[in-house]
């Protein structure tokens, strides 16, 4: 099948790497995502020297060209591949392909639309996972093909469950592919009464805790591990003082 790559991170750059040693795919471009917002892009860049020469490298500020559109929908590929794709696509951009996008989403939809969603299954207790999904005019609303479960653990934290969910979705499109070749993955419905998202706005509220608020101790538990996912990216906590500390946990189930 040949298909145009819209890719970034670690996902996209395992699954290109799957994809591009395999005889049952052909990529015919790659577009990655824009200046500065750009994950393990010269390693993607590496694995298609000849797309590369041909100027079939793209990146996704090209998009809103509709002569780049245009190009794109010239090289007749049947499918786009959306994998961990930081920018929304067009309806001229999806029509440009015979069977649409399929994007790759690090949720269980649809619970979690959006970004950030790791730290959502752990602070809202809604369930996490992968999802292949069909690209519509929505964010993330399109109807599914193929999901995989990823179980919440006590001892998560955003960045352990994030990594999960990374694995999952790899093997997730490895699965699926053979049936995604053959048309036989049948699109359902999203049940849109179920489903949740959160702003870049809510996540970054969390990045500070108000030694002054009153919750549970799970309730603290939880938005301190889900949004730890390192020590430089976790919630701080600023003292009467003036001065902040990071709060980075590690937890050990006994």
């Amino acid at each position: 099948m040949r298909i145009v790559l819209f890719c970034n991170d670690r996902t996209g750059l395992e699954i290109a790497t799957w994809l591009h040693g395999r005889p049952d795919a052909e990529v015919a471009a790659v577009v990655l995502n824009g200046p500065g917002q750009q994950r393990r892009a010269d390693e993607i860049r590496s694995l298609f020297p000849d797309l590369e020469r041909a100027g079939l490298i793209l990146t996704g500020d090209m998009l809103k060209n509709g002569e780049t559109v245009r190009r794109i929908a010239g090289l007749g590929a049947e499918l786009g591949m959306s994998l961990y794709f930081g920018h929304i696509f067009t309806s001229e951009l999806i029509n440009a392909f015979p069977r649409g996008i399929v994007n790759l989403h690090p949720s269980l939809l649809p619970y979690n639309r959006g970004r950030r969603t790791a730290i959502w299954s752990i602070i809202d207790g809604t369930p996490a996972g992968a999802t292949l999904h069909l690209v519509d005019e929505g964010v993330d609303t399109g109807p599914v093909l193929a999901q995989e479960e990823v179980p919440v653990h006590p001892h998560d934290t955003g960045g352990s469950l994030y990594r999960k969910v990374e694995d999952a979705a790899i093997e997730l499109v490895r699965r699926s592919w053979p049936l995604l070749c053959a048309n036989a993955l049948t699109p359902k419905e999203q049940d849109h009464d179920k489903a949740t998202a959160h702003t870049t706005s809510e996540f970054e509220e969390l990045a500070y805790l108000d030694p002054d608020q009153i919750m549970s101790v799970g309730r603290m538990v939880d938005i301190v591990r889900g949004r730890c996912f390192n020590r430089d990216n976790c919630v701080r906590l600023r003292t009467l003082d003036g001065t902040v500390i990071r709060l980075f946990v590690e937890l050990i189930p006994e």
